[in-house]
């Protein structure tokens, strides 16, 4: 499986996401490595999501051009 088949995004769900394609990866082995990653994609998600609830608090709306 490649890990990097799709293009890295600025969305906390492609965190999630890759966060569960390096689990399956793993498939169970419990490889360092793999987990480190997986928990970095997950808290790059959830700090995404406290970023953009944040800004919207701020802002009052979020935008597709103020994401990129």
């Amino acid at each position: 499986m490649n890990l990097l088949e799709v293009p890295r995004e600025v969305t906390s769900e492609w965190h999630l996401q890759q966060a569960q394609r390096l689990l399956e990866f793993d498939a169970g082995r419990e490889q360092d490595s793999v987990l480190v990653y997986a928990a970095l994609e997950l808290r790059a998600a959830v700090e995404r999501t406290l970023f953009e609830l944040l800004y919207v608090v701020r802002e009052g709306e979020i935008s597709d051009g103020d994401i990129a």
